[in-house]
């Protein structure tokens, strides 16, 4: 009887090994294994597929969890540091590495800066203020330089608790616009937003709540400054699905007397959901914002500045892996202006705009750290204001460095 049951064991296990190896992808092979418990053979199998391959992040995710799974979290966190995720701003590495539970004893710095030349056939729309409407479209070379930086610190005896700051700066320099009414570089762009605030974490799931300050120099003048906060939650789903939710309250102050009226508050709410696999990644994100006047008895009867709105939109985008060190990266999105009627001496001004905003790009790696991309962006305005009818094209080329 005890070899009878002892045969029927290893049958069993041998059919169980068997149906595992009769997989071709070595990844598959290690998932296989895991689900049975074999964690050796899974782990084995892991390896191999980075032996053949040390770029496949799929095989190095599985690896990372297994080490953890097993307390070897001095392997693991080794391994986490050559996972490839420079497709990714800072921003949302340092979530990512946060979801997963990485450990950062001195806490961690990310950065990524792009420098990139290019040519906009409409200079007068702006894409960071969208008040600027003009039916006479100028085009110019430019040179654009932007910076995103993450820090993160972890506070290691507080059990999940963390402090974090991001920055984003941004400058385009026109290099041949002109006109006999304003200077050459009247539409030059600079534009700064810090965050600072601290967060909670358990594995797979983080929330992080910061203060943000930005500030817009444009048209030749400081425009505005603003200030708000931006609370943030993120939960992981079968290590590669996150769901994002946000939202963010913050009022805006224009410096110039001319301009007080169009100061406003903002409310907006957003919902993401992302899939991230290997290099591959795609999402979805719906968002609603809604602007209102700080002081509406501040607008004059009969001026046409529009500042009580709401806006509603729909992004899809993603970056699909053409090869180990070439992406084509993609986003479409669609968006729905509604604006508060104006009341004018005769009648009042109804205003709704329709919003396209399509952006593609090609990036190939250069080095570890380095990237050279080419993007295209085409911008599409449709609207029954006739100075609010617009149509914007883009085309650059330029390096982005990941730290």
């Amino acid at each position: 009887m005890i070899h009878k049951t002892l045969l029927l064991t290893m049958v069993t296990t041998l059919s169980l090994y068997g149906s595992c190896q009769e997989l071709t992808d070595d990844v598959a092979i290690g998932s296989c294994y895991e689900q049975e418990g074999n964690i050796n053979l899974s782990q084995a199998a892991y390896e191999r597929a980075l032996f053949y391959n040390k770029d496949n992040t799929e095989a190095k995710m599985k690896l990372i969890d297994l080490y953890r799974s097993e307390g070897m979290d001095k392997d693991a966190d080794a391994l986490l540091a050559t996972v490839d995720e420079r497709q990714l701003t800072p921003q949302q590495r340092t979530t990512l590495a946060t979801l997963r539970g990485e450990e950062r004893d001195n806490g961690t710095f990310r950065a990524r800066v792009t420098l990139d030349l290019g040519y906009d056939d409409n200079i007068n729309i702006n894409h960071i203020y969208d008040t600027t409407f003009t039916t006479d479209a100028q085009g110019t070379r430019f040179l654009r330089f932007n910076a995103d930086l993450s820090y993160q610190y972890d506070f290691s005896d507080a059990n999940g608790w963390f402090l974090r700051s991001d920055a984003n700066l941004y400058h385009q320099y026109n290099l041949d616009f002109e006109s006999d009414f304003v200077g050459s570089h009247y539409y030059d762009t600079l534009y700064g937003r810090l965050y600072a605030g601290g967060g909670y974490a358990t594995k797979n799931i983080s929330i992080y709540v910061p203060l943000f300050y930005d500030r817009l120099n444009y048209l030749n003048v400081d425009l505005f400054s603003e200030i708000g906060v931006r609370p943030d939650f993120n939960m992981m789903f079968a290590k590669m699905f996150v769901l994002n939710v946000n939202m963010l309250y913050s009022k805006r102050s224009y410096e110039r007397n001319i301009d007080k009226m169009r100061d406003d508050s903002i409310l907006a709410l957003e919902s993401g959901f992302y899939w991230i696999q290997n290099r591959d990644n795609a999402y979805a994100k719906i968002r609603y914002e809604k602007y209102t006047p700080q002081d509406a008895n501040a607008i004059p009867l009969g001026t046409k500045v529009f500042v009580d709105k709401a806006l509603a939109s729909l992004t899809l985008g993603g970056l699909y892996s053409i090869t180990n060190i070439m992406d084509i990266r993609a986003q479409l999105l669609y968006r729905k202006g509604d604006f508060k009627e104006i009341p004018l001496f005769f009648g009042s001004l109804k205003r709704d705009d329709t919003t396209k905003d399509v952006q593609l790009s090609f990036e190939r790696d250069l080095t570890k750290e380095l990237r050279a991309h080419i993007q295209f962006h085409y911008l599409d305005n449709d609207s029954n204001y006739n100075q609010a009818i617009f149509t914007k094209k883009e085309a650059l080329i330029g390096l982005v460095y990941n730290y």
